[in-house]
């Protein structure tokens, strides 16, 4: 069904899974225990929103990238105010951090496409 609704499926988690229409299934490296709190959700969706919205030529990166972002802000956040402490909203907060260090820092990597396009770095 995923395949003929042309549909990305991302399955929230500790370790987010992203499911592309093209059969690609991508584990987000980033994330924390302490990001299990109400609103979560929400902040993602709210992220790919933007992502796809700055980014509609590449829906697959702007996913990955949302997705890997909000993990990212919440190790950042966990790390600076403890793994119980982290609410939904600080998301939002450490998001810059994760932004800033994602540039500069560590990068990540889509899995390779079936057809078309091999760069899947992002």
């Amino acid at each position: 069904m995923l395949f003929r609704s042309q549909v990305t499926l991302v399955l929230k988690g500790q370790r987010t899974v992203i499911a592309f229409p093209d059969g690609r299934v991508w584990i987000n490296p980033t994330g924390t225990p302490a990001m299990g709190k109400g609103g979560s959700g929400d902040i993602l969706t709210g992220l790919i929103a933007g992502f796809l919205a700055q980014f509609p030529q590449d829906p697959d990166r702007a996913v990955a990238a949302a997705v890997y972002l909000h993990g990212l802000a919440g190790e950042i956040g966990a790390q600076a105010l403890g793994e119980k402490c982290l609410i939904a909203t600080d998301l939002l907060r450490y998001l810059p951090e994760a932004l800033r260090f994602q540039r500069w820092g560590r990068r990540f990597r889509l899995p390779r496409p079936l057809a078309g396009d091999s760069d899947s770095r992002l």
